[in-house]
């Protein structure tokens, strides 16, 4: 019975950890690695990762985010009519712009 009643003390402690550490992350504004966490503690549980490289795969999720975002914020700063790449850019049309200059492959 006392065994039970720690091992339930100790699940409680642990999803309360676990929430604070959800509300750390928001305060953060860490919003790409609170939402990969529940998949990632579960991809971690089943696998031998180490802890930095855990870790490591968190933080690396969250720069990719953010430099998406900060990308679509400066094209959305930018109010262009139509979102348009380089490759999409008629190179016949204008033949004194070399495609290779431009590094398109």
């Amino acid at each position: 019975m006392i065994i039970y009643m720690h091992m339930t003390i100790y699940k409680e402690e642990m999803m309360s950890h676990y929430h604070q550490l959800l509300n750390q992350l928001n305060e953060l504004n860490l919003s790409c690695m609170k939402e990969n966490l529940p998949a990632h503690l579960d991809e971690v549980a089943k696998s031998d990762k180490s802890l930095v490289d855990s870790l490591f795969e968190l933080t690396q999720q969250e720069i990719s985010y953010r430099k998406k975002e900060s990308q679509k914020k400066v094209l959305k700063r930018a109010m262009f009519p139509y979102h348009k790449r380089l490759h999409d850019f008629n190179f016949d049309f204008q033949p004194r712009i070399k495609r290779r200059k431009c590094r398109i492959y």
